[in-house]
């Protein structure tokens, strides 16, 4: 008897942790002398393409610095550099697809041959989507089959677009120039339509005026956001991500100095990485036997992950008495807060999500300014164990410094998405063949005593039978067998 099962093709995506390391530097438009009055230094780095090719990754975009001077009071300084890295990468292949972003560490001022540098550690981390293939066998009519079904991650579509948001409010009092600002986009919601994307969400924003004679001031704004990003094949019924982040912010001040008022307009390019899945159900031959012939498979363990959704975690965080000072300082204004570390830990427990936080604030005294940071950990319970799970976005909002006595206390709130997955083993039967014949009694009657948790489909591939013709006589069975069973089966004459 020849056997020709269905064998099939499956392909199956799988999640890979990526993190890749470059430095990258960048001239300062400032003179050699200026270097020693920077109180404060930062670097934000924006990613604008990631390929991935056979054995390597290749990405670029973009690198900003910010710098904070206290000569002749306080002002700013920018500069901007693009990288292009190529990097290799075991396995990576040809079309599979990276997500993920890019961030700037250890930023430093250095002055090489008399012209003030930045330089910084930028870092891509993410996930590559892979992409693997695997023959298995579907069906085969000829013998008997214990199917099972699975559900496999499928990447539907994912794209990049930028967009535009404005937002223009008026302040009382007259500005001379923005010394400082910062922004921090924050998703509240993703959910897939027909043919779109709806995202949900918040920029904020955080300015640092100066007033003339010295005089500082400081502002925080949220600019809310509400678009939708048109995907060909989303729909209702998938699973949809997203990450948005500042391409480019450009403020403009118009100032009414005969009312003492200013309108300030700020201009916004977002940057939106929008990501749609679905899980595909996938049917295979899990084992097989023959009533007349004994049967062997060849079988391979499969990782197949089942994707989950995206579950948002929000937290405040309180960090009393992170610095000591002279009680005659002065708040002038946060400067920064951003994730210097995070992690999300998976196991047996509920997943946690482990970070610290690196926040920044302006002060001044007797009259001299300085940038005090402080890190801050935190720790987020997810409630439920998850065998593999990715951030897709953490972002520190809200920030409130507060001077009491001499100390400086921090509160801020912590937004993490994390994007779930469930992951289990499939042992993909790849060939089966046939081997010798069964053994046959000839009695009318034969008794099988089973082994401790044998299921119905074990009882009757080690007897060579039918289901149907073990339940016909032993209904009162209950499964798994606990072992003292005894099982009759009776043979037609």
């Amino acid at each position: 008897m020849t056997i020709t099962p269905e064998i099939k093709k499956a392909e199956i995506l799988n999640a890979v942790s990526i993190n890749l390391k470059n430095a990258v530097e960048c001239k300062l438009n400032i003179a050699e002398e200026e270097v020693s009055s920077v109180i404060f230094v930062s670097a934000k780095a924006n990613l604008n393409s990631a390929t991935c090719l056979n054995g390597e990754i290749r990405y670029g975009g973009k690198v900003l610095f910010y710098l904070i001077l206290s000569s002749g009071g306080i002002k700013k300084c920018e500069a901007g550099v693009e990288f292009s890295y190529r990097q290799e990468v075991k396995d990576v292949k040809e079309g599979e697809i990276f997500i993920g972003d890019i961030t700037a560490e250890n930023v430093k001022i250095t002055v090489v041959n008399g012209i003030p540098t930045a330089s910084a550690m930028l870092v891509l981390s993410g996930r590559v989507i892979k992409k693997e293939y695997s023959d298995y066998i579907k069906d085969a009519p000829e013998i008997h089959v214990k199917k099972r079904q699975a559900e496999n991650l499928a990447l539907v579509a994912s794209e990049c677009k930028e967009f535009d948001l404005e937002e223009e409010f008026d302040v009382d009092f007259p500005i001379n120039e923005v010394a400082w600002h910062s922004e921090t986009a924050t998703v509240n919601s993703v959910s897939s339509g027909i043919g779109a994307v709806s995202v949900e969400g918040f920029v904020e924003t955080n300015f640092l005026f100066c007033l003339g004679d010295g005089k500082l001031e400081s502002l925080k704004r949220n600019i809310l956001f509400n678009f939708e990003k048109e995907i060909k094949f989303a729909m209702p019924d998938l699973i949809a991500t997203c990450k948005v982040d500042v391409a480019d912010c450009n403020v403009k001040i118009v100032v009414d100095r005969a009312k003492g008022k200013s309108s300030v307009a700020v201009l916004l390019k977002l940057s939106v990485r929008t990501c749609v899945y679905e899980n595909e159900p996938l049917s295979f031959v899990a084992d097989a036997y023959l009533e007349t012939h004994h049967l062997s498979l060849e079988k391979t363990p499969v990782k197949i992950d089942k994707i989950l959704g995206e579950k948002i975690f929000e937290k405040k965080v309180n960090c009393p008495a992170v610095s000591k000072f002279d009680k005659s300082t002065l708040l002038v204004c946060p400067i920064f807060a951003k994730i210097e570390e995070i992690e999300v830990a998976t196991g047996n427990e509920n997943a946690k999500v482990i970070g610290v936080a690196r926040v920044g604030a302006l002060l001044s005294l007797d009259g001299n300014y300085f940038v005090e940071t402080a890190l801050c950990p935190f720790e987020i319970d997810c409630g439920e164990p998850l065998t593999k799970a990715f951030i897709n976005r953490a972002q520190i909002f809200n920030v409130e410094y507060s001077l009491v006595g001499d100390s400086l206390n921090v509160d801020f709130a912590v937004s993490v998405a994390i994007e779930r997955f469930e992951t289990s083993v499939c042992d993909f039967a790849l060939k089966v063949e046939l081997n010798a014949p069964r053994e046959k009694s000839n009695s009318a009657i034969s008794v099988f005593i089973p082994t401790p948790g044998d299921t119905l489909w074990d009882v009757a591939k080690s007897l060579g039978v039918k289901e149907e013709e073990i339940l016909k006589t032993n209904g009162d069975l209950v499964f798994p067998l606990v072992g003292d069973e005894r099982i009759v089966i009776y043979k037609e004459l």
